[in-house]
């Protein structure tokens, strides 16, 4: 009897892709309902859907086939850019590169945190309206601590003896809505404390080795 094919409808963030061979690609999506998910993309597929919505931060809709023991292959989409990733600037991709790091380590495949995703898209739609550079902080703390990892935690503050000022806008930046302007000044300077810390706290605390790693800074 032959194999009936699983297919999935997902909806999800994309994080990036990568070149598979011969117009081929890989891409890598945080789902609403799956967690991260990887799935081969053919060129025939991407001639028929269009290359502009598998870059970064784009909103998918899309079909997923199981081609073998949890491999996948998408096999039409849709969906929007959620923001221009061609007006980033070098040093303000660079930053949302550790982003994307964080999630694609934070969030286990296959498993689903809606809430996460949720806090993701706020962020992502925040961006349009705030500072680049402070947006990825911003996001990067949120989604670290959607993740498990608390990086305002006390015990975290002590050891790396941070001054009430970072605390406070740690706190600040882990819990903010989106939803209406902060409503704060940030120097050049305490911007640069955070990202310091921020690369600290990732490979000593969350013990994760990133190929971004300094480039936050």
């Amino acid at each position: 009897m032959k194999k009936v094919q699983t297919i999935k409808n997902i909806e999800g963030i994309l994080l990036h892709s990568k070149e598979a061979g011969n117009g081929n690609r890989i891409v890598f999506i945080f789902t609403k309902n799956y967690g991260n998910q990887t799935a081969f993309v053919s060129q025939s597929t991407i001639k028929s859907f269009g290359s502009g919505l598998l870059m970064p931060f784009t909103y998918l809709r899309c079909s997923m086939a199981e081609t073998s023991f949890d491999k996948w292959t998408l096999i039409q989409y849709e969906g929007k850019n959620i923001c221009d990733i061609s007006k980033f600037s070098y040093e303000d991709w660079c930053r949302w590169c550790f982003v994307i790091e964080i999630i694609k380590w934070g969030f286990p495949l296959g498993e689903k945190d809606i809430n996460a995703y949720i806090r993701l898209v706020k962020c992502l739609k925040g961006i349009l309206d705030k500072n680049k550079q402070v947006s990825a902080y911003i996001t990067a703390l949120q989604m670290l601590y959607a993740a498990g990892y608390d990086a305002s935690a006390q015990e975290m503050c002590e050891l790396y003896n941070l001054s009430d000022e970072l605390k406070t806008l740690l706190q600040k930046f882990i819990n903010y809505s989106w939803e209406k302007p902060m409503g704060i000044n940030i120097s050049k300077e305490m911007l640069k404390e955070i990202a310091l810390y921020l690369d600290k706290f990732v490979k000593s605390v969350c013990d994760m080795e990133l190929k971004s790693k300094k480039m936050f800074i």
